[in-house]
């Protein structure tokens, strides 16, 4: 089977290269532009454990993926800061803890789309509404906000 191994974008002089493993999977990524190399590492089930971006043997930032029996991501580490997952029966994502204390709490309908977020950063609170058709497309996202309130409104052919 055939991989891409090179993109070239002729406008600006930047080649991405890219390697695979056996299984097909990519697992280094140069950039000539930059110098910047990815390399990426994965686990068992074929999932990214490991992300690192390097320039010669200098790590300039690494990410760290752990996952559970379900393959819902609960945990990433990026250069030494962790964001916690954690999910609902149903595996929906229900809170993101983020290493500054930022909160993201997510509720859900009965079809499982996605009904209302709070989002806690330091002292403020912002709350979001999901209103969906009878096919589960978006029509309406409210977000309420301390200083200002957005409505977004959607509609479809």
């Amino acid at each position: 089977m055939s991989k891409l191994t090179l993109v070239k974008d002729n406008e600006n002089g930047r080649n991405y290269r890219y390697q695979y493993d056996a299984l097909g999977r990519v697992v280094e990524e140069n950039d000539n532009l930059t110098g910047i190399k990815t390399d990426y590492n994965y686990n068992k089930s074929g999932t990214i454990k490991r992300m690192s971006h390097l320039s010669g043997d200098t790590i300039l930032d690494s990410f760290n993926y752990d996952y559970d029996l379900r393959g819902n991501q609960t945990q990433k580490e990026e250069n030494g800061t962790v964001t916690q997952y954690y999910y609902d029966p149903l595996s929906r994502l229900k809170t993101v803890l983020s290493p500054d204390d930022e909160v993201l709490d997510y509720k859900y309908d009965d079809l499982s789309n996605i009904a209302g977020s709070v989002e806690i950063k330091g002292n403020r609170i912002s709350e979001t509404f999901y209103l969906y058709d009878r096919n589960s497309r978006l029509l309406l996202m409210e977000t309420l906000q301390s200083d200002q309130d957005v409505e977004q409104r959607f509609s479809y052919d």
